[in-house]
């Protein structure tokens, strides 16, 4: 196993803050309410059904079409 290459980062870690900060300038558009309402709603289902070992595929689908629906995305943007 190659051990060696795997980091975690800390706050601390000033390469985490660059990346944080490169992170936080990127434009994401804000979204409406009701779609950020039922992303999370999938979201949870999503937490909770992989808790219980069961197959998440219907709603991440699902959170990818509204993603990319909602920020005119392509298939071949993916």
């Amino acid at each position: 196993m190659r051990r060696n290459m795997l980091r975690l980062y800390s706050r601390e870690d000033s390469l985490f803050s660059k990346m944080l900060y490169k992170i936080e300038q990127l434009p994401v558009p804000e979204i409406e309410p009701e779609l950020e309402v039922e992303i999370t709603e999938l979201m949870d289902a999503v937490l909770f059904k992989k808790s219980q070992g069961i197959s998440t595929i219907n709603e991440e689908n699902k959170i990818d079409a509204l993603v990319m629906l909602e920020y005119k995305l392509q298939p071949s943007d993916a």
